[in-house]
């Protein structure tokens, strides 16, 4: 695992690099229940109710996808 920065500081400028994200990507069934129980074990703030409700749902529909 990397990790990659979107812009790179230097003493006297910035230089911004262009980041390539897939378009996908592809998590094996281990990856995805931990995923899930990392979700059902953690506490969230009212702001953040929505979007782990969100991520848990399409991981939930991947892991159905890959169990098929």
């Amino acid at each position: 695992m990397g990790f990659s920065a979107n812009v790179i500081s230097t003493p006297n400028k910035q230089v911004s690099t262009p980041v390539n994200l897939p378009n996908s990507i592809e998590l094996s069934k281990a990856e995805v229940e931990f995923l899930l129980t990392l979700i059902k074990n953690s506490t969230f703030s009212g702001n953040m109710i929505e979007l782990v409700y969100d991520l848990a749902y399409k991981l939930q529909e991947y892991h159905i996808k890959i169990n098929q």
